[in-house]
């Protein structure tokens, strides 16, 4: 079913008009119909089923049929990833609200992509991501030095790597926030890595794999993860 994140919010019985501007692709590329169906979102756990009562050029009217709300995983997952190529962070930032990533920790590395990431792109990127997969809440995204990530207190941290040794067996997640840390492009540094020795709660994990790019090592350590841990 079609997704509209809906920021502002919405309540059951309520009529909805919403900016063809702002929506157009509604309009012009989903073609959304009279008395069609969309999965309403609020980015904070509320989803509504709405009908489209009118879809214009001029206008875009919805009725919101009923809402109902997601509670958020126990188990959590937060992404730490060095900051990659634009093309590569645009992947990362649509496949996280797909994969049910809850905050995305953009880490400033030894081998870290050094330009100026905008607000207004990243947040349409993941409204992007939210409408697609349905997702109920809108990630976190926040920047850190690895040297501060350092200092905070995880649930848990995974690590993954290609070194079949000093890997952990039995890998599990836990309730709270479980951290995923993938490297930039060229992977973390030695320095890096001795930081995140530091970190406690660390597993560190081996899959057998050959090497990826980024966007492909997070959404593969994620899904490993929700599939067998």
């Amino acid at each position: 079913m079609r997704a509209i994140y809906l920021k502002e919010g919405f309540k059951s019985g309520s009529s909805i008009d919403l900016s063809p501007k702002e929506y157009h692709h509604l309009i012009n590329v989903v073609r959304l119909t009279n008395g069609e169906e969309v999965m309403l979102l609020d980015g904070k756990g509320k989803k509504g089923l709405g009908t489209i009562l009118e879809c214009t050029k001029k206008r875009i009217s919805i009725e919101c049929k009923k809402i109902w709300s997601e509670k958020r995983p126990e188990k959590s997952i937060v992404l730490g990833i060095g900051q990659l190529k634009k093309d590569a962070m645009d992947s990362v930032f649509r496949m996280a609200p797909e994969l049910g990533v809850s905050e995305i920790i953009v880490l400033n590395t030894e081998r870290s992509q050094q330009y100026p990431l905008r607000k207004d792109r990243i947040d349409k990127i993941l409204v992007s991501g939210m409408e697609q997969s349905n997702c109920a809440y809108f990630p976190r995204v926040r920047f850190s030095s690895i040297e501060n990530l350092v200092k905070e207190e995880c649930d848990s941290v995974f690590v993954f790597h290609l070194e079949e040794s000093d890997t952990q067996a039995s890998p599990q997640l836990v309730s709270g926030a479980n951290l995923v840390l993938v490297g930039p492009e060229g992977g973390f540094s030695e320095q890096d890595m001795d930081l995140i020795g530091n970190m406690t709660k660390v597993q560190r994990l081996h899959i057998n794999t050959s090497i990826m790019r980024a966007p492909t090592a997070f959404a593969c350590a994620v899904g490993y993860l929700k599939a067998f841990c």
